[in-house]
């Protein structure tokens, strides 16, 4: 259950960046994001079903993309980005650096 609670808040925090087109795409310094890779060999076995979850909203049009991280007990045990920044075909893949604008309303 924490893990789809995860997955959807990324879903939604994907789809309202969606609703404002960005101005520019922002990201976090690339070299400190890919350094972590090495550690997330695994993941695709691991988290299958909830990237299978993100993969099929955004092939259904729910969201445009999504990154996400995941940790656990204060570790970082997943990295990965999918999909668009927009819904726009010229839009940029979504990476695990972008960076997005978030709110309580």
């Amino acid at each position: 259950m924490p893990l789809r609670c995860l997955a959807l808040c990324f879903i939604l925090l994907a789809e309202t960046s969606a609703i404002r087109a960005p101005t520019a795409l922002h990201t976090t310094n690339a070299s400190s994001a890919r350094s972590l890779r090495s550690q997330f060999e695994d993941q695709e076995q691991v988290f299958t079903r909830a990237f299978q979850l993100l993969e099929d909203g955004i092939a259904q049009n729910t969201f445009p993309g999504a990154s996400l991280a995941i940790t656990q007990s204060g570790k970082l045990v997943a990295l990965k980005a999918l999909g668009r920044f927009t819904y726009g075909p010229e839009s940029p893949p979504m990476t695990t650096e972008s960076v997005f604008d978030l709110a309580s309303v």
